[in-house]
């Protein structure tokens, strides 16, 4: 569904162009369009959080792509929602909740996979670090 945001702001890109629009207000309009497009989930993954009856301040949060607390991944859990779902959304919410051993045991107790598990009591990941190509000139740093 967002991938029809692209071609429509093309083509308004496109129209506002013809009007000879200043660039800074073209490129505000162009960065609301993108922004938009990527702040919420989409209609797939909601239906599959309403399919699992999320509760709703959880859902609230994860329809805008806020981060999750400890309580919201109990919850979650709880509900039935996929170990790996879960961790995905994690991992794009850039989302770093570090549980103790104890809370780490009652999400085992609640039917939490491996996968989030493991997830959740491994460290952050670490950025990579970026690697200049051979063909990359020193004059260029």
């Amino acid at each position: 569904m967002e991938t029809a945001i692209f071609p429509a702001l093309a083509a308004i890109l496109f129209h506002v162009l013809g009007f000879g629009m200043s660039r800074p207000l073209l490129a505000l309009v162009a960065l609301s369009f993108i922004l938009t497009g990527c702040a919420s989930l989409d209609d797939t993954d909601r239906y599959f959080l309403q399919s699992f009856q999320v509760p709703k301040p959880i859902y609230t949060k994860m329809v805008h792509r806020k981060p999750l607390s400890f309580d919201d991944i109990t919850g979650l859990v709880q509900t039935g929602v996929p170990g790996s779902y879960i961790v995905d959304y994690l991992r794009t919410t850039k989302t770093h909740v570090r549980p103790s051993a104890a809370e780490l045991a009652s999400l085992r107790q609640l039917g939490a996979s491996e996968h989030l598990i493991h997830y959740l009591s491994a460290p952050p990941e670490k950025p990579r670090r970026h690697i200049e190509p051979w063909w990359y000139e020193a004059s260029h740093r």
